[in-house]
């Protein structure tokens, strides 16, 4: 998401994968992360929200994924609607947690963040501008001797004229044309992955999404690690949103180079679902009619994505 718009939650994570994954010794065997962490509502009052408390939460949702499906390494994590401050108190809990914080130049604005696991060998890192965007929107990504991991967060909805759908799917493109270059350009490389929001509105139980099928914009090759309606923008789950607007905003797509292809496997899941505990509470205003209710505060307004991947 990214407008000024705001948005009952289950305690534990949602599995858009059924199966089991197998991993055969031979594979690499990893996860990734992505989070939309908010920047926060639109009342100057709140000041971000509980940032310090938000950010808390947020590194045990991190560390959630860490555990799940076993013991494989969560190399990346990929933030979206990263500021300033809320970079001052998630910051200290990465580094403590063995991770190293990248971030897009943020000012006064909010921007993408890059948590990277100190583990690692960086070749290259950096932040790439679309070449349309209203909004300063880019690609972040990092790059070893065999993963290529990009965080994005596409154009937002600002008003019916300007829905950011035509942005979206120019900067899209960007990425994976981006993506595919670095494959040819390091032949090492077993995986391309881009995860963050993708504002992405293609999936709606009734009428149509002003976006195309997300990957009939793409080359053939790339693969969705999610599944269809399984919504991480919720207003039926998420204890901080109200309304009927559900949309599947947080993707995580992939492409493995030629010679490897149908050998990678994703698996993912939804985390960040449950409230902070001991509870906080937020008494948010309706911009509308000026009206405030009082709500639990969760760590964001988006559901965080972890993704396990098996390359054979």
């Amino acid at each position: 998401s990214g407008s000024t718009s705001s948005k009952k939650a289950r305690s534990t994570p949602q599995s858009s994968v059924s199966r089991t994954m197998q991993s055969p010794s031979s594979a690499i065997d990893f996860k990734i992360a992505s989070y939309n962490i908010w920047f926060g509502p639109p009342d100057p009052t709140v000041d971000q929200l509980y940032p310090k408390e938000r950010m808390g939460c947020v590194a045990k949702v991190l560390q959630q994924i860490e555990r799940m499906d076993g013991d494989s390494p969560l190399l990346f994590v990929g933030f979206q609607e990263m500021t300033t401050s809320l970079r001052q108190y998630l910051q200290p809990h990465l580094e403590t947690m063995g991770y190293r914080l990248a971030t897009q130049p943020l000012g006064d604005a909010y921007g993408v963040g890059l948590a990277i696991s100190k583990q690692l060998e960086v070749l290259e890192s950096k932040f790439v501008p679309y070449s349309q965007s209203l909004q300063g929107r880019g690609i972040l990504f990092v790059r070893t001797a065999t993963h290529l991991f990009c965080t994005t967060h596409l154009e937002s909805f600002i008003n019916q004229s300007m829905d950011g759908s035509k942005e979206r799917e120019v900067q899209i493109r960007q990425a994976a044309d981006f993506c595919q270059d670095q494959l040819t350009m390091h032949p090492s490389l077993e995986v391309a992955m881009i995860a963050g929001d993708f504002n992405w509105d293609d999936e709606r139980k009734r009428g149509q999404g002003p976006n195309r099928d997300l990957l009939t914009v793409l080359d053939d090759g790339w693969k969705d690690a999610g599944e269809k309606f399984d919504y991480t923008y919720d207003a039926k789950e998420n204890c901080m949103l109200a309304g009927n607007l559900r949309r599947r905003l947080d993707r995580c797509i992939y492409l493995t180079p030629e010679s490897k292809r149908g050998k990678a496997k994703a698996g993912l899941k939804k985390f960040g679902l449950a409230p902070i505990h001991p509870p906080l509470i937020w008494n948010k205003r309706n911009p509308y009619n000026n009206s405030y209710r009082k709500v639990k505060v969760g760590p964001s307004d988006h559901f965080a994505i972890g993704v396990r991947f098996l390359l054979g």
